[in-house]
């Protein structure tokens, strides 16, 4: 038909998904080719009901590894657990795992007994914003960073909510966590 047609190129992309288990698997390599698309190596956009990653071992992307962005719809939960989280890209890589519910979403997770190990940017980042509502439960994790180009301030974890006029609603238990290597704050958590 003559039109240029633009792919994203992750490991692996759902938009509009209920329900996703990813276990006992590996996703490595180089995973994506565009920051501006945020593409990485498991990305998620609008993904509901309840959602799984264990036994895994996840790295290469080229922004984020995991990366879930919701602005409505309920997910409860994402349990990510007995996973590592690997390097992202050196130049343009991101968080290690970022999850994101803004709007009218209900977005859960559960992250625990896994390990962290590199990430340009934050190794974890949970974010809440305008009207969203969040549970974030971090329980027993390694969190540490050998990337070799960490951006300043950066490395560690980051737990926030808010914005303008925000109504947010968070909840969290964080505990029983190891940190260390951060190149800026190794737990910042903040509304």
């Amino acid at each position: 038909d003559g039109q240029l047609r633009t792919y994203r190129l992750d490991a692996i992309r759902a938009l509009t998904v209920s329900g996703f288990t990813l276990s006992n698997s590996i996703v490595n390599g180089v995973n994506g080719t565009s920051a501006v698309d945020d593409e990485g190596s498991v990305s998620f956009s609008q993904l509901t009901g309840a959602a799984a990653i264990s036994g895994c071992t996840i790295s290469g992307g080229l922004e984020d590894n995991v990366r879930v962005a919701n602005a409505s719809g309920t997910l409860n939960r994402l349990t990510l657990q007995n996973t590592t989280i690997g390097a992202n890209s050196p130049a343009l890589g991101d968080d290690g795992v970022f999850v994101e519910a803004s709007g009218t979403a209900v977005l859960n997770v559960t992250v625990t007994n896994c390990v962290f190990t590199s990430a340009r940017g934050d190794l974890l980042q949970c974010n809440a914003l305008n009207g969203a509502v969040m549970n974030w439960v971090i329980v027993r994790n390694a969190f540490s960073n050998s990337h070799p180009g960490i951006v300043s301030g950066a490395g560690g974890t980051t737990f926030s909510g808010g914005g303008a006029g925000s109504a947010v609603s968070v909840t969290y238990d964080i505990s029983n966590n190891t940190f260390r290597d951060a190149q800026g704050i190794a737990l910042n958590v903040f509304k």
